[in-house]
């Protein structure tokens, strides 16, 4: 099978040599996966994106900061001919254009949407995938349908950490925003001054370094609190990697409608166990108390969606969050089940092969949408 990707234009991949955030490093992980399985891949991406020798790169431009409509378009003005010798075209990008355009090649294509946001592609909502059931039952609620298949990660690169590797801290990577619950993390931080904190982000977008500035003066004086900012570069990825590791409980209290978790799925990889909010994704991440425990989030799924940013703070109740931090510290948990659990659910490989399976589908005239 022949199956071109095709990334954002906001950083080459694998993103871990600029930020280590975003969908673009599940591109890289799902084109290395594929061609290690014996598919044809070629990748529409940012120049200088570093991919495997045998996978060959379509290079648009970079914005390095944020969604760039004529970089994404680039894509079709310069590749199109070579789009066409797909047998499917699955576009993981963050504006869709590949599949706004697809007529233009007449191939088979797919859209995974990494987010709630489904605006794009705008001209068709045909053959759309999102990371969860929380965005599909959102879709349906637009009157979109999609399938639901869950990012995956290579879980045997990650390092895993035992008992005996744990140290005494609970830990929060990811975006600094008020999305992911940072505020209310620091507000239990200042309810548990006995507990560390470890807050860890690499700021990369105008509103991280807004927030980065923020939630360092919030953290001033608190000496349980301790904000890293993460190198760049695989020395950054590999900092993380071991952060998530040693940590005792990782925590991401989503105010928002949370795609999917993917730091949280890190975390387990390397068998720490997680407290997530049910907003979003995170009743699907954890579905066994053996591997993490549930906050309740107060806002219905329209308002994680369309609401959030007006109800931050009353969103998930602080003392309730307070208790379920120390409820992660006292238990005692199996982290080698952790990691297996992490391994059943959200290697690549399971990924990868529901995505071949939709691949077969549309080659065979397959379509699902409007």
């Amino acid at each position: 099978m022949r199956v071109a990707l095709v990334s954002s234009s906001i950083f080459p991949i694998p993103t871990w040599r600029f930020t280590g955030y975003g969908s673009e490093v599940i591109t890289y992980y799902l084109a290395r996966w594929l061609r290690g399985q014996g598919h044809e891949v070629f990748v529409v991406a940012p120049y200088p994106s570093s991919l495997p020798p045998d996978i060959p790169l379509a290079p648009i431009r970079a914005s390095y900061l944020s969604t760039c409509l004529a970089c994404e378009h680039e894509a079709v003005k310069f590749f199109s001919h070579v789009l066409a010798k797909a047998d499917v075209v699955h576009d993981m990008s963050a504006l869709a254009i590949v599949a706004e355009f697809s007529y233009k090649f007449g191939r088979p294509t797919l859209v995974t949407r990494n987010g709630f946001d489904l605006n794009y592609p705008r001209s068709h909502k045909r053959n759309i995938v999102v990371l969860s059931r929380a965005v599909q039952r959102y879709a349906q609620y637009l009157g979109i349908k999609t399938r639901v298949v869950p990012y995956g990660i290579p879980i045997n690169e990650y390092p895993f950490c035992g008992k005996e590797d744990r140290k005494d801290y609970v830990l929060y990577i990811g975006r600094p925003h008020p999305s992911k619950g940072v505020n209310l993390i620091i507000e239990v931080a200042k309810r548990m001054p006995n507990t560390r904190f470890i807050l860890a982000w690499n700021p990369t977008f105008y509103d991280h370094m807004e927030y980065h500035m923020e939630y360092s003066l919030r953290a001033r004086g608190l000496k349980n609190v301790v904000i890293i900012n993460l190198p760049s570069g695989w020395r950054g990825e590999q900092v993380k990697r071991q952060l998530l590791c040693k940590a005792r409980l990782f925590m991401q209290p989503t105010v928002y409608l949370e795609a999917f978790g993917l730091t949280a799925v890190e975390a387990m990889t390397a068998g720490t166990p997680v407290l997530l909010s049910t907003a979003g994704s995170g009743p699907e991440i954890i579905r066994d108390k053996a591997v993490g425990l549930l906050v309740r989030n107060k806002l219905s799924l329209k308002e994680q969606a369309e609401e959030w940013r007006n109800r931050i703070l009353d969103a998930i109740d602080i003392e309730e969050l307070r208790q379920a931090v120390e409820e992660g510290l006292e238990r005692r948990w199996k982290y080698e089940d952790v990691r297996a659990y992490a391994e059943e659910r959200f290697d690549i490989s399971v990924m990868g092969k529901r995505y071949v399976e939709l691949y077969e589908e549309l080659m065979r005239g397959g379509f699902w949408g409007e």
